[in-house]
């Protein structure tokens, strides 16, 4: 099973001397202008072949 985590609001888990510039996702998904234009999810398609173990 693959987790999806979405935050609808900002929610801080660092603390003060926390150095690091951002969290990476685990998988990164590119969006493209192409996607948009075709009407594709490229996320969704990553969460099923993932999932599918494609």
């Amino acid at each position: 099973m693959l987790p999806i985590i979405h935050a609808s609001e900002y929610y801080q888990t660092s603390f003060p001397g926390d150095d690091r510039r951002f969290r990476a996702p685990d998988i990164a998904i590119p969006y493209t202008f192409a996607d948009y234009a075709t009407g594709s999810d490229a996320v969704l398609d990553a969460a099923f072949n993932t999932i599918n173990g494609d």
